[in-house]
């Protein structure tokens, strides 16, 4: 389903956070959606990034988060935002299959699950149709 260009401006001019101590990923995952249009705060730092939804959750529309970071993984993470905001859109990606898999991570309310490697287009998409679904259920 394609959207129409007014459905993708206002989908593109969501707030997204985007944490992942890999410095390269994180400034790619941010440069991908700031050319779609999308306002992307990016952080390597999990505590950073929580003291910044902590700060003004309002702001933000979804969460994309990697699983292993050092000092709060990626689920501590998304179960500190979940109790400010349970219905926020989440997507975890892991490198390490036996920490998490798709169906432990939707049983933790999480909304998309990537293995690393992932395709970064894939990603993108998934994330403009959980906005999609988002917006709907508000409506």
């Amino acid at each position: 389903m394609s959207d129409t260009p007014e459905q993708t401006v206002a989908l593109a001019a969501r707030h997204i956070l985007v944490v992942d101590d890999e410095t390269a990923l994180a400034e790619l995952l941010r440069e991908v959606l700031l050319v779609r249009g999308y306002r992307v705060s990016a952080f390597t730092n999990p505590q950073a990034a929580l003291a910044a939804y902590q700060h003004n959750p309002l702001s933000f529309d979804a969460l994309i988060t990697d699983q292993t970071m050092p000092g709060l993984s990626g689920l501590d993470l998304i179960r500190e935002i979940r109790h400010i905001n349970p219905l926020l859109p989440v997507i975890l990606a892991s490198g390490y299959s036996n920490v998490i898999d798709a169906a432990s991570a939707g049983a933790l309310g999480v909304h998309c699950f990537f293995q690393k490697p992932y395709q970064v287009q894939l990603l993108v998409e998934q994330l403009a149709s959980l906005l999609r679904s988002h917006r709907q259920a508000q409506q």
